[in-house]
């Protein structure tokens, strides 16, 4: 059952890229999206609500050589007091705000510490989603929380361990929630990791799509146990360079 909610969180999943209907394809057949076209976009479904969508990377991105990419929404109503505060504390906007056709407004923004990140007035509801965990890689732990739970009001579940050469993490929440829904972590300081918020797709069988992604031409690290619960993890590229993840929770 749904639950609209005040509290900022992820709302809405946007896949970037340059290989829209390859990439749909990709996704139907290995982690099982629900797609749909309405009104020119490749819409994503998930019990019975729109939760996302797979559309062009923007001109302007692919001319600053931007990456194929996953962009998370963060539902928030008061979109022009998060934005200000979020620029004094160092970040930076990606553009004007733009609206979209069901009338909801949304600001593409980037972090002290180069993450892209949107925000937007779509109400978040505590429905079901395809993602269900989101882990933040950046160079910065310490500046990264503050900034995040701060301006967003997140709640800090508990700090967690990952081992070397990874470090501390913060285990993180919606407000008001005390079961993890996502991570900050210190990774993007190691060789091969950028900044970038990076969006978990829940699996039965995560060894299954870890294959599927492989012999489609994607890129695959892992599965691992998370030290914080009994789910198996991985990161991955699809064939066309976004990074994403697959979870199996109770694995």
């Amino acid at each position: 059952m749904k639950k609209e909610l005040k509290q900022p969180w992820f709302c809405w999943f946007e896949l970037r890229t340059r290989e829209v209907h390859s990439s749909a394809e990709f996704y139907g057949r290995v982690v099982g999206l629900s797609l749909e076209q309405q009104h020119g976009k490749t819409l994503v479904r998930c019990g019975g609500q729109w939760v996302g969508e797979i559309g062009q990377l923007p001109v302007q991105a692919a001319q600053r050589g931007a990456p194929n990419h996953w962009l998370g929404h963060i539902g928030q109503v008061d979109l022009s007091a998060l934005v200000n505060r979020f620029v004094d504390l160092g970040g930076a906007a990606l553009g004007p705000t733009r609206s979209t056709g069901e009338g909801i407004t949304v600001a593409g923004m980037r972090d002290p510490w180069g993450t892209p990140i949107a925000f937007s007035t779509r109400p978040w509801e505590d429905a079901p989603s395809p993602i269900v965990w989101a882990q933040l890689h950046t160079t910065n732990l310490a500046g990264a929380v503050q900034l995040y739970s701060t301006t967003l009001g997140w709640n800090l579940v508990r700090e967690e361990h990952l081992g070397a050469p990874w470090g501390a993490a913060q285990l993180i929440s919606p407000s008001g929630m005390n079961e993890a829904r996502g991570m900050i972590a210190e990774t993007a300081t190691q060789p091969g990791v950028h900044p970038h918020w990076l969006y978990y797709f829940e699996v039965l069988d995560v060894e299954r799509a870890a294959k599927q992604t492989l012999d489609a031409g994607g890129k695959v690290s892992g599965p691992i146990r998370a030290p914080w619960s009994n789910a198996l993890m991985t990161a991955c590229d699809d064939p066309f360079g976004a990074a994403f993840g697959l979870i199996q929770r109770g694995g």
